[in-house]
Order: C-alpha cells, then structure tokens, then sequence
C-alpha cells in the first residue's frame, strides 16, 4: 500500500518524538538532570525551538513521555509472560 502524506507526516512526528528522548537520555547519562538545558536537548535531537515545543511543553514533559514509554514495555513484557512464571495467577493487568 502506498505510504500518504498523513502516514509520510506521521513517521516524522514519531521520529522527532524519539529523537527527542534519545538526546534526552544521553544528556541524563552525563549529567544531573536539574542542569539539562532545552538547548541542549535541541542541539542533541537535533531540533529547532518551535518543533521542539511542537512536541513537548518542557523537560519534564520529555521525561513524563519517557515513563510512560517505559512502563508501556513493562506491562506488554508481563503480559506476555506465561501464566506459570507469574505465580500461577496469570496477568492480571488491564492492558493489551
């Protein structure tokens, strides 16, 4: 199936999402995250000011966006783990 100027768009938008983050994890690696900078996350990614705040509202809006990345893949992984290797109860999560 062809590929759209929506599909085109929302592929860029998944790609500066992620790109986002990754210069964000790099930066926490090297450094306390109070002394991050959104610059510095901009030049990391690299974006500009206005996509970067087309995609988040702040820092902490990156890191919020990181959490919940996190236990999203968490919960998939548990949920896809037997029922017998969870105490025999089985996933009990809400999630797909």
């Amino acid at each position: 199936m062809p590929r759209t100027v929506s599909n085109k768009k929302d592929s860029r938008i998944g790609k500066t999402d992620r790109d986002i983050k990754r210069a964000m994890l790099e930066l926490i690696r090297k450094e306390p995250y109070g002394q991050i900078r959104i610059e510095q996350i901009m030049q990391g990614a690299p974006v500009t000011k206005v996509t970067f705040y087309k995609h988040f509202a702040s820092k902490d809006d990156v890191l919020g966006s990181i959490r919940e990345d996190m236990v999203s893949e968490m919960l998939a992984s548990l949920n896809k783990m037997p029922e017998k290797s969870l105490g025999g109860g089985g996933a009990i999560l809400p999630f797909p």
